[in-house]
């Protein structure tokens, strides 16, 4: 049986959605990889969210619950901001 190689797999996995991940965390040999693209990206969410003026702990209760409160921050939000946010939040 031959096998793709994991930058093959590593790859692919950044286009994938969270519930793919969340799925993919429950293969042995992907965990790793996986775990560590659902870091990255609940970084670049919280990166992106105090950026934007958020506080950091109200950031990370908004991503851990999967519920953006924008209110806040509206007069510094742009498309870009906005699609950022949604592509690296977890939930």
């Amino acid at each position: 049986m031959t096998y793709l190689p994991p930058e093959i797999i590593e790859h692919t996995l950044k286009f994938a959605d969270t519930s793919t991940l969340q799925t993919c965390l429950n293969i042995p040999y992907l965990t790793d990889m996986v775990q560590k693209l659902l870091d990255k990206r609940y970084k670049q969410c919280l990166k992106s969210l105090i950026k934007l003026g958020m506080k950091e702990t109200d950031a990370i209760i908004y991503i851990k619950e999967g519920i953006f409160c924008m209110y806040f921050v509206r007069k510094n939000l742009t498309d870009f901001s906005v699609i950022n946010i949604a592509q690296f939040s977890q939930n």
